[in-house]
């Protein structure tokens, strides 16, 4: 492989190589988006950016670092940008760490290792010397590492909440999200509506934290939630996508008028495999998703809520640099509320189902 370098960066991001110098030397002229945009892809990439800074003359004053560990299975594939908020997230952190004159240290690591001296962990320069003030944590890490990582410097976690591990979180509030998409399915007719996840993944959080606020929210409507209208959630029952996905039509052809799916890509999955099937959507069926990524080409938009990520970004860099001044300060859940964005996937019950609801 040729070596990676400045340009390499630009021309594939199709931007000048001056203003890639420029993002990694927190130039305010920068747009924080675009410095987002360079981050991640240096990241991907696998340049070191920071290990070229700190191997150069030394600067007369020092220089507040944080890392950003992005957990990732292994591979890269022409979907991530697709399905991932990252680049949302990284907007958020870069425009508050040019703000405060912070240098940024991204680093995509696996998230299938288990322990910091893993290669994936050994290969971070800034990690192994001990060169930050602290870490933001984004997407899902196994406990040991958080627990090993919260050993050593202030740690945030964007997405993802660890259970019994006392550690900063932001993240999107999950009820709220669910609640509004359930009262506009309720406002449309609805009252057989099932949840759908169409991984079995246990360790994901948020999967778990919006299946509970779709169980709360019927419980307090009064609604039967029935346990075979639940896919891919409870244990013993978790089932591979084409399995989860074959259960899903079966219950729909069972009288399900609605599903709540965990992700927009959940909702977009479920909408291609009924198409294939003859079923319609929303005329026969409607369908919900949650994130607010941008849909696929030639596809409606899913009715879904709009996670703040820039804003979640920018509050979990925030609150990391308020940890590197006071470390010892109580561990904080902040749930930033999402907005309901209305597409082509929900209508009314019955025969007059024909147009949907949203663009009434």
């Amino acid at each position: 492989m040729e070596p990676v370098n400045q340009q390499t960066i630009a021309d594939r991001l199709g931007i000048s190589r001056a203003t890639v110098s420029r993002c990694f030397t927190n130039h305010r002229a920068i747009n924080p988006a675009t410095r987002a945009r360079v981050f991640e892809l240096a990241a991907q990439l696998g340049y070191r950016y920071l290990d070229l800074r700190t191997s150069s003359r030394p600067k007369k004053t020092a220089t507040t670092t944080i890392g950003v560990l992005i957990a990732y299975d292994g591979a890269f594939t022409e979907n991530d940008r697709l399905e991932s908020p990252g680049p949302e997230l990284l907007d958020g952190i870069s425009q508050l760490a040019q703000l405060r004159r912070v240098q940024l240290d991204i680093h995509y690591v696996n998230s299938a290792e288990m322990s910091l001296d893993d290669p994936s962990y050994r290969r971070v320069n800034g990690l192994q010397r001990s060169a930050w003030r602290g870490a933001l944590l984004m997407y899902a890490f196994p406990e040991p590492v958080v627990e090993a990582l919260g050993a050593r410097f202030p740690c945030v976690s964007l997405l993802e909440q660890y259970g019994h591990l006392a550690l900063n979180c932001v993240d999107v509030d999950h009820y709220r999200g669910i609640a509004q998409l359930i009262d506009l399915l309720l406002a449309a007719g609805h009252r057989r509506i099932g949840f759908f996840s169409p991984v079995a993944r246990p360790e994901s959080y948020w999967t778990m934290h919006r299946f509970a606020a779709y169980l709360e929210k019927l419980l307090a409507l009064g609604l039967d939630c029935l346990t075979e209208d639940v896919i891919n959630i409870r244990p013993g029952t978790r089932v591979t996508a084409d399995e989860a996905l074959a259960q899903m039509h079966a219950r729909t052809e069972a009288g399900v008028t609605a599903w709540v799916c965990s992700t927009d890509y959940a909702a977009y999955t479920v909408m291609e495999y009924l198409q294939r099937r003859g079923v319609r959507v929303p005329e026969d069926v409607s369908v919900t998703g949650f994130d607010g990524i941008v849909p696929p080409a030639g596809v409606p938009p899913v009715t879904t809520v709009q996670a703040p990520f820039r804003k979640i970004g920018l509050a979990g860099c925030r609150r990391l640099l308020e940890l590197v001044q006071t470390p010892f300060d109580p561990p904080q859940y902040t749930m930033l509320g999402g907005q309901l964005r209305s597409g082509q996937t929900v209508a009314p019950v019955g025969p007059a189902a024909g147009v949907a609801m949203e663009a009434s």
